[in-house]
């Protein structure tokens, strides 16, 4: 990994978890569903300018790949009960807790997977005219 684009959380939890990574840091985190944001003019900049630094790292070798050897063990936690009720209709994902959520795979792909079908579930909802 060698760019993180995204709100102040993400980005200190990547610099703590990733170590020596590029960062842009676009908005700040406010709450689960509220977020002051830069504007895009102001976001482009940043985030091409990270992007620059990380491709000229990436050529001089500064990163190296992160190799997750399986089986693989992801936990998701969300915010609300009802987010995991509806993740818990996908298939291989296991219910640990009232807002926790955990895919067991034999590779890391597979458990990412798992849990982004989980996600997409919990966001699906019917058309307006099927109500």
């Amino acid at each position: 990994v060698g760019l993180i684009t995204g709100a102040d959380d993400v980005v200190r939890e990547a610099l703590a978890d990733l170590g020596s990574v590029e960062v842009a840091c676009v908005k700040d985190a406010m709450g689960f569903d509220v977020a002051s944001c830069l504007p895009p003019v102001r976001t482009r900049d940043l985030i091409t300018k990270a992007a620059a630094r990380a491709v000229v790292r990436a050529r001089a070798g500064e990163f190296t790949p992160a190799l997750i050897q399986g089986p693989v063990t992801a936990e998701l936690q969300v915010h609300r009960r009802e987010m995991a009720e509806k993740m818990c209709l996908v298939p291989d994902l296991e219910r640990v807790g009232p807002l926790t959520l955990r895919a067991s795979a034999p590779d890391a792909p597979s458990a990412i997977s798992t849990l982004w079908r989980a996600i997409t579930e919990a966001f699906k909802e019917p058309a307006a005219w099927l109500r």
